[in-house]
């Protein structure tokens, strides 16, 4: 296995200091994007918290559309006490 930065020596740091991809092509197509590490996981984080405020925005429209069809609390409290005290045994 060969380093990035033995064939693009000049592009590791200026990725590294941009943090914005680059995209690399093959006979004049799209063939990968490489990206700083760090940036990469900052994307991916973004990526989580915007699937989980999504989430969050659908069951509160739900909730005010009046579906009501959710675990009530005290269920689901001991549906979780259960799952996490078998696991202790």
């Amino acid at each position: 296995m060969h380093s990035v930065g033995t064939y693009f020596p000049f592009k590791v740091e200026a990725l590294k200091l941009s943090g914005a991809p680059e995209l690399l092509t093959v006979n004049r197509e799209a063939a990968l994007v490489i990206q700083d590490a760090i940036a990469y996981e900052a994307l991916v984080e973004q990526a989580r918290q915007a699937k989980d405020d999504e989430r969050l925005r659908l069951a509160l429209e739900s909730l005010r559309n009046g579906d009501n069809s959710g675990i009530p609390l005290e269920s689901a409290m001991e549906m979780l006490k259960a799952k996490y005290a078998a696991g202790r045994e």
